[in-house]
């Protein structure tokens, strides 16, 4: 008679082994190359003035555009995951819509782009901080929230 530990044995054999691998792990690193970066315009040596009375510097041309002139959007550092903060932000069937259209579009842009909707929101975040104040904010708001909304009544 046998025991029940030679039978457990035998019972966990029946299933598959999981063979080596083909191509076992290096030894050694490997080595890639280095990928050269863009070559930067080198350093123009610094101008005194009695060259910026010689050859005065050009004047700029103003551009012509029916469109209003933007102001150029704040340089954003990248954000370390302990500066950001998860929060709750409830959208519209259309805004939610748009931003689905914008993360589609930098997927099939060339070069491709990886952008979140929180990316998206941060940005109008930061356009909308430099564009109003937050009592400018609260004025264009109030009207839309005079109307009641749904939910229970309050009392």
């Amino acid at each position: 008679m046998t025991d029940g530990l030679s039978q457990l044995a035998q019972r966990g054999r029946r299933t598959r082994d999981i063979p080596p691998p083909r191509n076992p792990a290096r030894a050694a690193r490997v080595q890639l190359a280095p990928v050269p970066e863009p070559a930067a315009e080198p350093p123009s040596p610094p101008e005194t003035s009695t060259d910026m009375a010689a050859n005065p510097p050009p004047a700029a041309k103003p551009a012509v555009s029916s469109r209003p002139k933007a102001t150029p959007a704040p340089v954003a550092r990248p954000a370390a995951k302990s500066d950001l903060k998860v929060v709750t932000v409830y959208l519209e069937q259309d805004d939610d819509d748009f931003l689905e259209t914008i993360t589609h579009t930098g997927r099939t842009s060339r070069p491709k782009t990886a952008i979140s909707r929180s990316a998206v929101v941060r940005l109008a975040l930061e356009r909308l901080h430099t564009q109003m104040s937050p009592a400018e904010i609260v004025d264009e708001l109030r009207p839309r929230g005079e109307n009641p909304g749904t939910g229970r009544k309050r009392r």
